[in-house]
């Protein structure tokens, strides 16, 4: 899918639309993990606030849509050689290794893109500084080296540390989590809609295609949750320098369940994209499968 220049391009846009569809509920999300108990939406911010920190996203789309699916793609081929069909459970773990593989590449380019997201959907409307400037302000040196670590030489621009351990942690197992148990699911809605004459699995239904992508959001972000809401807080401004100090401080606020707060925000966006996201997936691979043939 990734080396295909329909599939990159019809996943760029579909990505766009998604974005701009759902970024309001990623700014009022931002603001709850970042613990801002003050805050009255568009009433105090404008309402374009609302999707403030929208462009570096966009920017990035087409690139982690690549290298994710591009990750299940191999896993699928991969089990499928290991398998020969038999869609045992040990066929799984090369779904779940090629989803795992895909989250840490694009860890290292998604770290930065969120740094910038946060910091402009977090900044008051008078002080919101340009996607440009504060790029360039987050790459100046701080004297410090990779959060987590004592080391300072070689320095790194908190651009391309701060929060990268915590967005690791979001990205790598959960996007394992995510892949697999979108085939899982895939793969008992197909076995329940076959009959003793097929030969095939059919063709799943939209509706049992949505099922499957919703659930894999589902399963994915109770995983991953706990990081996202611990990157937010280590790339705010003024953030703690470490992954440690964050879960210390946000423990302290109210336990295991401050880790999932706004847990149901993230669902409301992430459930949707991820449904109508596999969706168009299937489609376009059943599209250019046609052509080949």
């Amino acid at each position: 899918m990734a080396e295909n220049a329909d599939d990159f391009v019809a996943g760029w846009a579909s990505g766009v639309v998604g974005l701009l569809v759902t970024q309001p509920i990623d700014y009022v999300l931002t603001r709850l993990q970042s613990g801002d108990a003050t805050f009255a939406g568009p009433q105090r911010h404008g309402i374009w606030a609302m999707w403030r920190g929208v462009t570096p996203l966009v920017a990035t789309v087409p690139i982690n849509n690549a290298m994710l699916m591009y990750g299940y793609g191999v896993g699928k081929s991969w089990a499928s050689r290991e398998s020969a069909g038999s869609g045992g459970i040990n066929s799984m773990w090369p779904i779940f290794l090629g989803g795992c593989a895909g989250g840490f590449v694009q860890s290292f380019l998604q770290s930065p893109v969120e740094l910038v997201k946060v910091r402009l959907q977090l900044a008051a409307r008078a002080e919101a500084p340009s996607t440009a400037a504060l790029t360039l302000s987050l790459l100046r040196p701080t004297g410090r080296g990779i959060e987590g670590t004592a080391a300072v030489s070689p320095v790194v621009p908190p651009l391309l540390s701060k929060g990268l351990l915590a967005t690791l942690l979001r990205d790598v197992v959960p996007h394992g989590v995510w892949f697999t148990s979108y085939e899982w699911s895939k793969r008992i809605l197909e076995q329940r809609a076959t009959t003793d004459t097929d030969i095939e699995p059919p063709q799943l239904s939209i509706m049992a295609q949505l099922s499957a992508g919703s659930f894999a959001a589902f399963a994915a972000w109770i995983v991953g949750y706990p990081a996202d809401l611990l990157k937010t807080r280590c790339q705010m401004e003024g953030g703690p320098a470490s992954l440690s100090v964050a879960a210390r401080r946000v423990y302290a606020e109210g336990g295991i369940a401050a880790l999932y707060n706004g847990l149901t925000l993230k669902l409301l966006r992430a459930i949707p994209q991820s449904a109508v996201g596999f969706l168009a997936y299937e489609e376009a691979m059943r599209q250019l499968a046609q052509r080949r043939t």
